[in-house]
């Protein structure tokens, strides 16, 4: 079983199409290991010889998983933005509505 972790110091200065870049690319901060063992907390992978252990929460298990991280970490800010500079009350109110389902549905529970 693969899974993938985000490695914070990795930085890799070019784009998704191998463009240099004046900012990092999240997309390369990914590393790539194997399970070797699970535990019901962590799995555990091999790191030059070594077991290593990572916490389930911190692993990443598909792709579809990594490419929201990724979304997430490249709009989040500038969606707050215009969420922000916004002065259309119809606009705020359907935002309102779209942040809110997740926590009406959580609460059902």
């Amino acid at each position: 079983m693969k899974i993938w972790t985000i490695d914070e110091n990795r930085r890799v200065y070019k784009d998704d199409d191998g463009n240099k870049t004046d900012r990092p690319n999240i997309r390369h901060a990914f590393v790539e290991w194997e399970v070797i063992h699970e535990t019901r907390q962590s799995y555990i992978v091999n790191e030059y010889g070594r077991e290593k252990r990572i916490a389930k929460e911190n692993a990443f298990l598909t792709q579809e998983q990594i490419e929201d991280y990724i979304f997430v970490d490249r709009n989040r800010w500038k969606i707050a933005d215009c969420v922000r500079d916004c002065r259309n009350a119809n606009q705020l109110r359907r935002i309102a509505v779209i942040l809110a389902e997740p926590r009406a549905s959580a609460g059902k529970e």
